[in-house]
């Protein structure tokens, strides 16, 4: 026993930091016994390796306030990774197992005994959840099992040391993945995850694997799975953690087992995965056979190839396929496939691999599956991109295979299921980070769940805005229009969002796959769809308009827009103007404490005085003496009821009212530094408060200059996002900002500031001569935005062609059979060709020479630099056509380069 500052102490100092000399070489378990009065310890416990590649090393082990909001953590390494053993170093050596740690192209050899990757831990409502999954690691190891081989046995062939959870369920747990596997061209696959200390209850856990260790056959992705929140109770059975620890365990391959019987319906198997766990085999640890110890049904991404031979494949070419859960007691006892538990989510390219597509799988608990293609022998069936029951998806949100039978009759033009659309999809990869989705639907019983699938973060489960834009026109709206959000990965280039609705034991989906080809972009499917149903507005119900505020004597205010002001000492009116073809029969404004029950709300019936416009228009009044108000602010309403039985409430408006008890708060500010003028940039502010809960705004200025103001809200104890705007103009020139973020609390304000340099995005240059193309730098030489888009079109009469030569004189497009593209490209996958110039893949698109539009872009995750040559070659000669080049430009687009996230 070690304590801070005391004998066995070696700076003898309580300073937090324990320092220990002359320990013999060895493995140590360090546990904290004891914990600082004020704060929470979230691991206490790791593996400590004095090892001669570890003389003089640090173990780490992160505190949090008390009353620290743990939804809100940032990516935070909160315990250090356990250290291997000497005995493991060695087997893990060049010579042995030969393990990597690696994370996309940064490959690491592990040769020093604390090199093991650490958990990554993620506040569950922190935005920056993709980013955790994108620097999680997976370590490689170059090894292979007989497929008779036990989980057990693995497990201690590899020697990883147990790792210590995050103790709470408001954070996600981040893990790295250990993968034995011999080569990519191996068809067999091992995923482990390391030894956990425990499972901790309601936490969600992540497994994601670096897609360069998948086996060219396919293997596993990433693996989500949350434990029941309640052990011993409503069905989730009781957990006791086990000396022997938890652990995940998960063999891929592209054929099965001799054991297993072929799959149904004439499938051809693309992939088979067992999943086990330290239950499984020793009946100890977490049961994660029974889908009541699941919080949410567990989800894997399986990476497949395009075009497998003997299957069908969609568009994309990815493979159309079926799920299939092996039941060991069906057939007599002999085990079979079966269909109706497991569920396909999507399927879509995988925007990491042009030579892959990810399919996202959802089973009710862990066992064996079969992903079965369908034989290219065989009729596929028909598919449909509305809305119908959920089976095997297909990608673009088509719905094929099997699903709950649906008889109901709906009001989308006459088919089966509910009225359910997406109407529009906006997302900002640069600097929000986000997707926000608005779907409508004419069920009002329960909102449609809402997912977006991506590659690098999975499957991530959209959230309902908490101010809903369409509040108001939804109480007497026949079909409700619902706005979701939910976080993206800056690296994602597509991405695939699905609504679901479940009515009964039927559940239906639509679905839209979206290409990401810029920072940011707004979708409008509306001006798209066949068939749309506007709102019905029940016009025998009142209408609230005109809705203001005042405090005491000062001015009158509408409420809905976000403000300064607050109460102090003073009382608050509120105005509004209200038609009913009824007469009203109860007025009132209600208000509560903002962040209170709202159906524990205080009423003031209201004043009535008609209005001479009209009979049926009347201006409602109210005042709430200071004396009702309570810190820290309140959230007042109107509601509205007539003689007709109809009843309407205002929108929700908010005030602070300044407390008594002192505020004392931070605030900090991320922001992408590099950014495309004329686009929409969403800082985000992060403040902190130490203390009670206080009301306010935030607002954003730049260069002096306020251009938004967030609503008024509560900012509880802790850290609390609040995600800004500004529309940035548009420029030729690089333009250096200096923006501020200001929280306004009461009569406190607290800043924080950043820099920003705005860029053209585009720049346009005539194909006459050779184009030089090059990042945009900044005055001090460092780049700011990378070409990555290459564009020209011009109307061909059918004589002409293009001819596209990259920097080192290969030929991308053109005529010669030297060239790499030579005819369209729409008829292909994804309507492009890719293509390997020295270490650089680009993506080409051509329209071919039969297009009156003749027309190419050129692609690449890479910077595209150097100089190129476009040309308008005759058909019949190939010589270039300079009258006709002479109106003809090359548009190069511009992405700006992502830097860390700027704080002042």
């Amino acid at each position: 026993m070690i304590v801070d500052g005391g004998i066995n102490d070696n700076d003898a100092q309580n300073n937090g930091r324990v320092i220990v000399t002359l320990v013999p070489f060895g493995s140590y378990n360090i546990t904290m016994t004891t914990i600082p009065a004020g704060y929470n310890v979230l691991g206490n416990s790791t593996i400590y390796t004095v090892h001669n590649t570890n003389l003089n090393g640090t173990t780490i082990f992160r505190l949090t306030p008390i009353n620290y909001n743990l939804k809100t953590l940032p990516p935070t390494v909160i315990t250090s990774a356990p250290h291997l053993d000497s005995t493991t170093l060695n087997s893990w050596s060049p010579s042995g197992f030969d393990a990597v740690k690696i994370n996309g192209t940064v490959h690491t050899s592990i040769t020093k005994v604390q090199s093991l990757p650490p958990i990554i831990s993620v506040g569950s409502s922190n935005s920056r959840l993709s980013n955790a999954i994108t620097n999680q690691v997976t370590v490689s190891l170059k090894t292979s099992f007989a497929d008779n081989t036990t989980p057990t046995t693995i497990m201690n062939t590899l020697g990883v040391p147990a790792y210590s959870m995050p103790k709470s369920s408001n954070v996600i747990a981040v893990i790295p993945s250990i993968v034995g596997t011999t080569s990519t061209s191996s068809t067999n696959q091992v995923v482990t995850t390391p030894p956990l200390n425990k499972i901790i209850p309601g936490q969600k856990m992540i497994i994601p694997v670096e897609t360069s260790v998948i086996p060219q056959t396919g293997g596993l992705k990433q693996l989500n799975v949350t434990a029941c929140a309640n052990p011993g109770q409503n069905g989730c059975a009781a957990y006791t953690p086990s000396s022997s620890n938890d652990w995940f365990l998960v063999k891929t391959d592209n054929k099965l087992p001799s054991s297993k019987p072929a799959l149904p319906q004439n499938d051809k198997l693309t992939l088979y995965v067992n999943v086990t766990y330290q239950h499984e085999v020793s009946g100890i640890g977490f049961d994660w056979s029974n889908s009541a110890n699941f919080k949410t049904s567990p989800q894997l991404t399986l990476q497949l190839p395009k075009n497998p031979s003997g299957v069908q494949v969609d568009s994309n070419g990815c493979p159309v396929s079926d799920i299939f859960l092996f039941d060991p007691t069906g057939n007599g006892g002999a085990g079979s496939w079966v269909s109706n538990p497991v569920t396909i989510l999507s399927a879509t390219p995988s925007s990491d691999n042009t030579l892959t597509c990810d399919v996202i799988v959802s089973a009710p608990h862990f066992s064996q599956f079969a992903l079965g293609g369908h034989s290219t022998s065989i009729s596929s069936g028909s598919t449909t991109s509305t809305a119908g029951p959920v089976g095997s998806i297909s990608a673009g949100g088509g719905v094929t295979g099997v699903g709950p039978s649906v008889a109901t009759t709906t009001s989308n033009g006459g088919g089966t299921g509910p009225y359910l659309k997406i109407q529009d999809i906006s997302y900002d990869v640069c600097d929000k980070q986000i997707v926000r989705i608005q779907v409508a639907t004419d069920y009002n019983k329960t909102d449609p769940t809402v997912i977006v699938r991506t590659s690098i973060s999975g499957v991530v489960d959209a959230k309902l805005i908490p101010v809903q834009p369409y509040a108001q026109e939804n109480v007497n709206a026949s079909v409700r229009q619902l706005v979701y959000e939910a976080s993206i990965n800056p690296k994602e280039t597509s991405f695939e969002v699905v609504a679901i609705e479940t009515i009964g034991t039927n559940l239906f989906s639509v679905g839209k796959t979206v290409t990401v080809t810029g920072c940011n972009e707004d979708l409008d499917f509306t001006k798209i769809e066949l068939v749309t149903q506007p709102a019905q507005i029940d016009l025998s119900a009142p209408q609230i308009f005109d809705f203001k505020f005042q405090v005491g004597n000062g001015t009158k205010q509408p409420a809905t827009v976000p403000t300064t002001q607050f109460i102090h000492g003073n009382p608050l009116l509120v105005y509004a103007i209200v038609n009913t073809p009824t007469q009203i029969t109860l007025p009132e404004l209600r208000f509560a404490v903002i962040g209170s029950d709202m159906q524990q709300y205080h009423t003031i019936s209201m004043n009535v005085v008609p209005l001479q416009v009209s009979n049926s228009t009347y201006m409602l009044s109210a005042t709430v003496p200071y004396e009702m108000l309570q810190a820290p602010g309140v959230q007042y309403w109107i509601h509205v009821e007539n003689s007709a039985g109809k009843k309407a409430d205002s929108d929700v408006s908010t005030i602070g009212v300044k407390p008594s008890y002192q505020i004392n708060a931070s605030l900090q500010l991320d922001v992408s530094q590099n950014r495309a003028a004329g686009t929409t940039s969403r800082p985000s502010a992060y403040l902190t408060i130490n203390g009670n809960p206080v009301y306010g705004t935030i607002s954003l200025l730049v260069d002096g200059k306020t251009v938004y103001v967030s609503p008024g809200q509560l900012f509880p104890s802790g850290q609390t996002q609040v995600r800004l705007e500004w529309k940035t103009q548009p420029s030729d020139a690089l333009v250096n900002h200096k923006i501020y973020a200001v929280a306004n609390i009461y009569d406190k304000s607290f800043t924080a500031q950043a820099s920003v340099i705005t860029f053209s995005s585009v720049k346009t240059e005539s194909i006459t001569q050779p184009i030089d193309i090059s990042p945009i730098n900044d005055t001090a030489g460092h780049a700011v935005a990378n070409p990555q888009v290459l564009y020209s079109s011009f109307n061909n009469e059918g004589t002409m062609r293009y001819k596209v030569t990259a920097p080192d004189g290969t030929c991308v497009i053109g005529a010669s059979d030297q060239c790499l593209v030579r005819d369209s490209t729409l008829d292909a996958p994804g309507q492009m060709k890719s293509i390997t110039i020295g270490d650089q893949i680009y993506r080409v698109r051509y329209s071919g020479i039969n297009d009156t539009l003749e027309r190419f872009s050129i692609t690449s995750v890479d910077p595209i630099v150097g100089t190129w040559n476009v040309e308008i070659d005759s058909q019949s000669d190939l010589t270039p056509q300079m009258h006709v080049m002479d109106g003809v430009s090359l548009k190069v687009t511009y992405r700006p380069v992502t830097l860390p996230f700027l704080s002042e």
